[in-house]
C-alpha cells in the first residue's frame, strides 16, 4: 500500500514570480493542486516533509494528505522543478485522487540478490534498461516498488516486462510486454580479448 504523508500549508492569493520567491524566502514550496474537476488551487507547503520524502524511493508512489488551511486533500505528486544550479525545490504540482478511483503511476524497479547472481559473481556485467513500470492500480494500493531478484541470474540471461509478476490489483499501461529490464553480459575485457582474437585469426 502506498505510504501516505501529511504536508500542512496554506492557499496562496497572489501569485507570479515575486510573489513565489516570497514564499521561498519563508521557507515554503509554491505548489498547485489540480484535478477531480475542481478548480486549480495555488498552494504554500512544507519544505522538510517533500525533502524527506524525495530522499526515499518511489516519491510518485507516495500519497500526500495536504492539509491546507485546515482541510486535508489527499493527492500525488505528479511534476517537480529544481533550480539548475543549486537542486533547490522551486515548484511542485499535486493531483487530487479520490480513494476509490483508480490511477496511473510509474513504480521504481529495485533490483536485489546481486549476490546471488552467478552472472555477476562471474565478472558480468548488468545492464539495467528500464527503472520505472507505468502501472494503473487502486489509489490505496499503489506498489511502493516492484523488486526483482536476480538470485540464479547468468551471463546471457536477460528480463522481459512480460516476466515481472505484477502487484495484485495493478496492470501495466505502457511499454510492450517484450520491453527488455536486463541483461547480464560478459566482462568488458572478456569482450576486448574476444574481439582481439578474432581480429588476429582474420
Amino acid at each position: 500500500m502506498a505510504e501516505i504523508l501529511l504536508v500542512e500549508g496554506n492557499a496562496r492569493t497572489a501569485l507570479g514570480t515575486g510573489e513565489a520567491r516570497a514564499v521561498r524566502r519563508q521557507g515554503l514550496i509554491p505548489a498547485v493542486v489540480y484535478g477531480n474537476n475542481l478548480e486549480p488551487l495555488a498552494i504554500a507547503i512544507q519544505l522538510r516533509p517533500i525533502e524527506n520524502a524525495l530522499n526515499k524511493p518511489g516519491f510518485y508512489t507516495k500519497l500526500f494528505d495536504l492539509k491546507i488551511d485546515g482541510k486535508a486533500v489527499r493527492t500525488v505528486a505528479r511534476d517537480i522543478q529544481f533550480h539548475p544550479v543549486t537542486d533547490r525545490i522551486l515548484h511542485l504540482d499535486f493531483q487530487r485522487v479520490d480513494p476509490n478511483s483508480t490511477i496511473r503511476v510509474d513504480v521504481p524497479l529495485v533490483l536485489v540478490g546481486h549476490t546471488e547472481s552467478p552472472g555477476l559473481k562471474s565478472g558480468g556485467v548488468l545492464n539495467l534498461l528500464l527503472h520505472t513500470l507505468t502501472l494503473e492500480s487502486a489509489v490505496d494500493k499503489i506498489p511502493e516498488k516492484i523488486e526483482i531478484s536476480l538470485a540464479g541470474v547468468d551471463i546471457g540471461d536477460s528480463l522481459h516486462i512480460e516476466d515481472i509478476a505484477l502487484p495484485d490489483g495493478a496492470k501495466l499501461v505502457a511499454g510492450a510486454r517484450d520491453t527488455t529490464v536486463y541483461t547480464i553480459t560478459g566482462a568488458s575485457s572478456e569482450v576486448v580479448a574476444s574481439e582481439g582474437a578474432a581480429g588476429a585469426e582474420s
